[in-house]
């Protein structure tokens, strides 16, 4: 069955026959590459350096680049730097600062949070590949959950949970009642019937 690739937005990648009909030009399973076929590479200058240059990661939504390097200027040995892509085009990078990097070798970053959480490997307390995380400043808790009441808080307080939620019940009974509308007046029939005629 002769195929071509339809992307939708609900479905992905889908199959539908070819309304042209079968092709020449179609690759057989048996023919195709063993690797992907990507473009001729190209070098980057503006990330690149005399020094070693090594993984690689971009963010999510594709805004930075993150990698390591022993270029020069740096804190000493392997730091991690960050560079932002703007339409796929890399800026210079710049070095992410000594509450990241050191003397000894920061390497292998990974990200997660769109890039406000980093974790990166390394060997500045003798372990060559420890495992370290930073979150960005920019991140902010609103609220610490552990200073949450315990759970027998609540079993050893319900009458003031019972009247707290009777009082609500009551502030709004009492709330619509003094902003209903009053209903019209309806004449008395007897009224009506007994009043002399004009």
């Amino acid at each position: 069955l002769e195929a071509h690739y339809r992307y939708t937005p609900l479905y992905g990648l889908g199959f539908e026959p070819d309304p042209a009909g079968p092709s020449p030009n179609v690759i057989e399973g048996d023919d195709l590459p063993k690797t992907p076929i990507f473009r001729h590479a190209k070098h980057l200058p503006v990330l690149s350096s005399p020094g070693n240059d090594s993984a690689p990661v971009i963010t999510d939504h594709g805004d930075f680049l993150y990698f390591a390097s022993n270029r020069k200027g740096g804190f000493g040995g392997s730091d991690i730097y960050r560079s932002r892509l703007i339409k796929n085009a890399p800026n210079a990078p710049f070095n992410l600062g000594e509450e990241i990097n050191g003397e000894f070798d920061e390497t292998h970053p990974a990200i997660r949070m769109a890039g406000f959480h980093l974790l990166f490997n390394s060997d500045r307390d003798g372990n060559a590949f420890g495992l370290y995380n930073a979150k960005s400043k920019r991140v902010v808790r609103r609220y610490d959950y552990s200073k949450m009441p315990p759970s027998d808080w609540f079993g050893n307080n319900l009458g003031l949970l019972f009247a707290f939620i009777l009082s609500l019940a009551l502030l709004v009974y009492l709330f619509l009642r003094w902003f209903r509308k009053p209903s019209p007046k309806v004449p008395d029939p007897e009224v009506v019937a007994d009043s002399p005629s004009g």
